[in-house]
């Protein structure tokens, strides 16, 4: 009986540490996977942040084409006076 223990353990022993080491070498892959995924969200957080910029930019230099249109036209409207 005692024998038949051993044996299973024996058996057994290695069948756990090759679970474990399996889970450990997995949980790093996650780990760096998880780390790339991060850093694509950072770039990704970046671009949406240039990108809100940008369209502030574009709409101050939308307003500032109209208004220098405007003055273009009251400047126009004096000459023909």
């Amino acid at each position: 009986m005692t024998e038949s223990i051993i044996n299973s353990l024996i058996g057994i022993v290695p069948a756990v540490l090759v679970a474990v080491v399996s889970i450990i070498s997995n949980n790093q892959i996650v780990k760096v996977k998880i780390e790339e995924l991060e850093k694509k969200v950072d770039k990704h957080n970046q671009i949406v942040e240039r990108t809100y910029k940008l369209e502030s930019d574009v709409k101050t230099a939308f307003n500032k084409l109209d208004e220098e249109r405007q003055r273009i036209e009251r400047l126009e409207d004096r000459e023909m006076k």
